[in-house]
């Protein structure tokens, strides 16, 4: 019974520490990271890898090629130099504290590598064109290469589904046509090729209110005042209703609101003035897209 009642508690100690070593020492111990976890890098081109070695004082580390020299060489700073085929290889990178820990990148090796796209402006109000452009790692060789192009919102921005960079170019343009739009519209602009992805971000901009002014600024009470609102950019098909004030009703009153007419950029409304005894300065404000324009309205007797 004494034996069975051991046997008993040793089974409950185990447990116990088994329990507690899983909980005291998660994380512990030395842990290596690498970055980029995985990489595109050209034929016979080079790519940076960082380390980050924490749990231990001593951050020194070891770096290799799965494959070996058929994969490529990289030296001890990181810097991968890839072979001439093309594949798929792996960068290795040891802890010196611990060689049981490490870390591994994929890294796959291509002959055509799309490096970026990018735009001649991230933003731009909605009727505007703008320029895009798709650049390649080296020249692209004979035949060129062709670059798939999608726009994640293609009734706001408008793009080429395909652009050929020509051979002995690195890069090429190409055209993004823009629509009005009602509000603050983002879009995502996507070019691959050989696999590989770039992306961009466009903001395609409502118009807003940019000018508020009178024709004429000052009157004699009682005379009929016609206001003039312009947005920056065009309206969109469903137009832009411009919400109207008047700081003095009573002498000077606006309707509510004004809409300027899809494709138009401007449009009038009329201020009925009342007589006054002396002459007096009203403001005479409006608000659209979130920008606000005002100006003075002056009655004299």
């Amino acid at each position: 019974m004494r034996i069975l009642a051991s046997l008993s508690c040793l089974l409950c100690l185990s447990v116990l520490v088994g329990c507690g070593t899983a909980n005291s020492f998660k994380g512990a111990g030395v842990s290596v990271k690498i970055a980029p976890s995985t990489a595109f890098v050209m034929v016979n081109h080079t790519g940076a890898f960082g380390v980050q070695v924490s749990g231990s004082t001593n951050t020194l580390v070891t770096w290799g090629v799965s494959e070996g020299a058929t994969g490529g060489t990289i030296t001890q700073q990181g810097v991968y130099t890839a072979p001439a085929a093309a594949g798929i290889y792996h960068v290795v990178v040891t802890s010196q504290a611990d060689s049981s820990k490490s870390a591994m990148a994929v890294v796959n090796v291509v002959t055509i590598l799309l490096t970026s796209l990018t735009l001649n402006a991230s933003s731009a109000p909605g009727g505007t064109s703008l320029i895009g452009t798709v650049t390649l790692a080296d020249v692209a060789p004979a035949g060129g290469v062709d670059v798939v192009l999608t726009s994640s919102n293609p009734s706001a921005a408008a793009i080429p589904a395909t652009v050929n960079i020509p051979p002995g170019a690195k890069a090429v343009p190409f055209n993004i046509t823009t629509v009005p739009v009602i509000n603050d519209t983002p879009v995502v602009l996507t070019a691959v090729t050989n696999g590989i992805t770039q992306t961009s971000n466009l903001t395609i901009k409502a118009p807003q209110l940019v000018l508020l002014s009178l024709s004429p600024s000052t009157v004699k009470g009682g005379t009929t005042v016609t206001g003039h609102v312009t947005l920056g950019s065009v309206a969109p098909p469903s137009g832009v209703v411009v919400s109207l004030n008047s700081s003095n009703s009573t002498l000077a009153a606006v309707p509510a609101t004004v809409t300027i007419a899809g494709g138009a950029a401007t449009n009038t409304f009329p201020i009925t003035t009342t007589a006054v005894s002396v002459s007096t300065r009203l403001t005479i404000s409006g608000t659209s897209g979130g920008a606000a324009q005002n100006t003075s309205l002056t009655l004299t007797p």
